[in-house]
């Protein structure tokens, strides 16, 4: 529901903000990146919430909050409501373009704020009232109807309206421009929750590259044990990497006869090379490293590029873990966001930088459904379809391990 949304993203403010009082170095520290991503956060739900209440944002929400705020320039001020616009038309047409970006919006609120350029000190007020906006608006809408009266749609614009005249106030306390801070939430939502229809996978980042150093488009790669605690990937008989094993304290007979399984972690390998087209580790394992082009070989896959995928894989596994230690993320339509703004965080500056959210999230959960799967069965054989961006899982007979003596 986006008013819980909305309350839950000024609650992730407040706490950002708090450590900024208490905290006088973390400005430094962290920068501002957090608190644009907030505003943006709590901007797209108001705007969702509008939306969903019929309201004309930029009317209804945004020039209403100027026409209050500057007829009486306070904290709080009288309500003209949305009758107020229609009474007072003079005012409308040369305050429109006041609401004709959000940057724009920002600049013309100022004038009633007093909020000023860096005036930490008028911080703790502010936050309070932000805090009793959102308040106010899940007082107001009754979560069991669908549809809103007039009188639930005057309150919610005027709540929302004096939202975002302290998120426009927040956005310059700390030199944002509430455009590109709309722009960069826009770029972040299109890229998780774009409908399916709408989806169409990134390039595969090798697709330039020479035949013999991009990913095969198509093979197979069977997991078969060694022995009972080792497993090994084969590619047409030969080893692909060390044999593996779990590196755990956990037993079968600890675990409800359930391996951990960590030892079948390099089909999360797989399913990025799969649906993201990248995979350093397995790039590197597969003797596919550009070596034609010496910055792609060493930025794009070199040591650095492969810690960074390492240390992704163990970040979903203990998320997976966490949600459910024996199904991992089996049957889970969705990955946390937190997980994901994490690994984008990661891998910024590296090819896969350019993938969406929503490819992430796929590749995630169908990493983990073949983990799962692996460590049900011990052995498996995992067929890469690099076009369809899939992986498919087939069973393989206990005889295979045999066939292929290199394998232990």
């Amino acid at each position: 529901m986006p008013i819980l949304g909305l309350a839950g993203e000024i609650g992730s403010l407040l706490a950002e903000l708090k450590k900024r009082v208490r905290e006088p170095n973390r400005a430094a520290d962290t920068g501002n990146n957090l608190i644009a991503e907030e505003l943006g956060d709590i901007t797209w739900y108001a705007v969702t919430i509008a939306r969903r209440a019929k309201l004309d944002f930029p009317r209804n929400v945004l020039l209403a909050n100027l026409i209050r705020t500057q007829s009486t320039p306070a904290l709080y001020v009288p309500d003209f409501g949305m009758a107020g616009l229609r009474h007072r038309k003079t005012h409308i047409r040369p305050l429109m373009g006041a609401v004709a970006t959000f940057g724009s919006y920002q600049r013309k609120s100022a004038i009633s704020a007093r909020l000023g350029h860096h005036d930490e000190a008028a911080l703790i007020p502010y936050l309070a009232r932000i805090w009793k906006n959102s308040g106010e608006i899940l007082d107001i809408v009754d979560p069991t109807t669908p549809t809103f009266s007039k009188s639930e749609q005057r309150k919610i614009a005027q709540a929302l309206g004096d939202v975002m005249w302290y998120v426009a106030g927040f956005a310059s306390l700390y030199d944002l421009n509430l455009d590109v801070v709309a722009q960069i939430n826009a770029q972040k939502a299109q890229s998780m929750f774009m409908p399916v229809r709408e989806r169409r996978p990134t390039p595969l980042h090798d697709d330039d590259d020479k035949a013999l150093e991009q990913f095969p488009r198509r093979f197979n790669v069977d997991f078969v044990p060694a022995d009972n605690e080792t497993a090994v990937m084969l590619i047409n008989g030969m080893r692909l990497g060390d044999p593996l094993k779990d590196n755990a304290y956990q037993l079968d007979a600890v675990n409800g006869g359930k391996i951990d399984g960590y030892r079948f972690h390099d089909c999360v390998h797989l399913a990025f090379v799969a649906v993201l087209g990248w995979s350093p580790v397995i790039r590197g394992l597969m003797k596919r490293k550009r070596k034609s082009n010496k910055l792609k070989d060493d930025a794009e896959d070199g040591a650095r590029a492969q810690i960074v995928e390492e240390m992704i894989v163990k970040l979903t596994h203990s998320y997976a873990v966490n949600v459910d230690r024996d199904k991992l993320l089996k049957g889970r339509s969705r990955i946390g966001m937190d997980l994901l703004k994490q690994i984008q965080t990661q891998t910024a500056g590296l090819e896969v930088s350019a993938n969406k959210l929503w490819e992430w999230e796929k590749a995630i959960l169908l990493g983990y459904e073949l983990f799962d799967r692996l460590r049900q069965e011990r052995r498996g054989r995992l067929t890469l379809d690099l076009r369809s961006r899939l992986v498919t899982f087939s069973k393989v007979s206990v005889a295979v391990a045999e066939q292929f003596p290199g394998a232990a």
